[in-house]
């Protein structure tokens, strides 16, 4: 008899301790950065795949070339996302500043990336910047793998 009068407070009792499950499951699933877990912005993110086909996301581009660096990747392809348009675009292809202002946009890094040239150059102008060539391109010690877009 005296357990019957517990049940209700129980019951009561597991589904506040469910309450952060269900909350979980109705805010849906949330993408995570590899390297340093925070939740990704798609405006900043950037996505590798191995040659093996499996596909990682980071936050930017400091954490994707940190895993890269990391894991001794040599081969893939790298998806970045264009600051105007906000595609993902191949990073063989995008225009990359480093940018000294504007650093309240929330960004991950002082990165920013875009598909076309003249985008790249009026930021850089906007904002103190300056444009990525050569060897201080992210990824460009990577090579390219077989991913598809």
């Amino acid at each position: 008899m005296r357990i019957r009068r517990h049940i209700p407070t129980a019951f009561a009792l597991l589904c506040i301790a469910a309450l952060p499950l269900v909350a979980g499951r109705l805010r849906g699933h949330v993408d995570r950065c590899e390297v340093d877990g925070v939740a990704l912005d798609p405006a900043f993110r950037v996505r590798i795949e191995e040659k093996d086909g499996t596909m990682h996301a980071f936050c930017g581009i400091t954490c994707a070339e940190a895993w890269i660096r990391r894991k001794s990747l040599v081969s893939g392809s790298v998806l970045v996302t264009d600051g105007v348009s906000g595609n993902e675009v191949d990073a063989r292809s995008a225009w990359f500043v480093r940018t000294f202002g504007n650093r309240t946009d929330g960004a991950p890094d002082a990165i920013r990336v875009f598909a076309r040239h003249e985008d790249a150059d009026r930021h850089a102008r906007a904002h103190g910047g300056e444009i990525l060539v050569g060897a201080d391109r992210p990824f460009v010690g990577l090579r390219e793998g077989h991913a598809e877009n």
